[in-house]
């Protein structure tokens, strides 16, 4: 990392690039791993609705729909139940195999049911605010795994203060 940001999604932009193919769970932007200025210390913030992992804690961004509004009264409660009769298929839909079983050769997703902190998936507990993220932590988006190593490339500084003479 040598600039002070490290991108992750499935984007072609990104500096970590995630598989789309391997997991549905991620998205094109979906998190930044960043160095703070002040502190020194490394840090995720999540941009996916899907949620990310480090050290198996869950940050997300905070996404409800907005309940649909309520009737008003028996009488819209009626008038709502009509139209979705009046609305409803004649002919029920028919699956014909099992849409579900991957394709020969295909790798399944490992993600759980429920995982991620989106809409509908059970993200209830999700932290949504920054990780610390020190040498050693893991990193999960979607069911895709990584482990965050700090390097130093930088050379110590040569040793001055030997003496000539002695050598």
């Amino acid at each position: 990392m040598r600039l002070s940001s490290l991108t992750i999604g499935t984007d072609s932009g990104c500096d970590v690039r995630l598989d789309p193919a391997a997991c549905q769970r991620v998205s094109r932007n979906h998190a930044v791993i960043f160095m703070d200025d002040v502190s020194r210390h490394f840090e995720l913030i999540n941009y996916s609705e899907f949620g990310s992992c480090v050290n198996g804690v869950m940050f997300a961004c905070e996404l409800r729909r907005p309940s649909p509004p309520s009737p008003p009264g028996a009488e819209g409660v009626g008038a709502a139940l009509r139209d979705a009769v009046r609305r409803r298929d004649t002919q029920p839909f028919r699956i014909s195999g099992n849409l579900t079983a991957p394709l020969a050769g295909e790798r399944r997703c490992g993600c759980r049911v429920g995982a991620g902190a989106g809409v509908g998936a059970g993200g209830a507990g999700a932290w949504e605010g920054s990780a610390l993220v020190p040498h050693g932590a893991l990193l999960q988006f979607g069911c895709q795994m990584f482990v965050f190593s700090i390097t130093d490339a930088i050379d110590p500084a040569p040793d001055l203060t030997t003496d000539a003479a002695a050598v």
